[in-house]
């Protein structure tokens, strides 16, 4: 679907409602600028890069319509997932939301101030954005609530529908959508209510369900998707093969 959009159809897709002028022309972008996009001529690097930084927008998907629209890090171990937070967190990122549904935290969005600059224009300060889900167990747990701890409180977890999480984790939202538009689907909210979450991932006395394996599966890079799939086949056959056997009388 993707692939069969025009560049300008997917830069409006960005916009979602906002005017491409005043929203390009906010970012430092010219008039002259706007309007050859307008006519779906591709801008320079310069400028295509202050877009994707604004908005968290995938270049490859703005440019040829390939993979989701917005950068989402994948991690398939805890271990990697929380690293990740920590290193955030020493960098100095500012504000970290963890993301939960029903059954418990399954990503997090983490924020801080940034500032681009065109060449030929003065700087425009925008809100960058990380967002990063795997598989949560004990340590991403430990990360998310050290950050809380360490920024005074900059810590604003949010449950989310089911629907909104897998939208944020599968990269079909942007910081417009999550921060910034009008009621955003992110809230500030108290950073107390960290002592309550828990992780999706050990509820061992709550059966899981065919969409909580789905959700398990969205989080997962591509490759350990395939080898997980490759798995499953092969416990169906050998499955099926016992159950033929057993009807054959073997």
């Amino acid at each position: 679907m993707s692939e069969q959009m025009t560049f300008i159809d997917r830069l409006t897709r960005v916009a979602d409602g906002r005017k491409l002028y005043p929203w390009l022309m906010e970012m430092g972008l010219s008039s002259a600028t706007v309007a050859r996009m307008r006519k779906n001529k591709i801008p320079g690097p310069e400028h295509l890069t202050v877009i994707c930084r604004a908005e968290n927008v995938s270049l490859s998907w703005l440019l040829e319509g390939k993979g989701v629209p917005y950068m989402v890090a994948r991690f398939d171990d805890d271990e990697s997932l929380a690293g990740y937070i920590e290193a955030h967190l020493d960098e100095n990122w500012e504000q970290i939301y963890p993301l939960s549904d029903a059954r418990g935290l399954r990503a997090v969005v983490m924020v801080q101030p940034g500032y681009v600059q065109l060449s030929d224009k003065k700087g425009t300060p925008f809100t960058a954005i990380e967002v990063a889900a795997g598989p949560v167990g004990d340590r991403t747990m430990e990360a998310v609530k050290a950050w809380c701890l360490e920024t005074n409180g900059q810590c604003h977890p949010n449950t989310l529908t089911r629907t909104e999480l897998a939208d944020v984790i599968s990269g079909q939202v942007g910081t417009w959508q999550l921060l910034e538009r009008p009621n955003p689907i992110l809230k500030k909210t108290d950073p107390g209510h960290v002592a309550e979450l828990r992780s999706a991932y050990s509820t061992a006395d709550d059966p899981l369900t065919v969409q909580d394996v789905a959700d398990m599966m969205r989080v997962l890079s591509p490759e350990l998707q395939e080898r997980v799939k490759a798995y499953v086949e092969g416990i169906t056959d050998a499955v099926d093969s016992v159950t033929g056997d057993e009807r054959s009388g073997k």
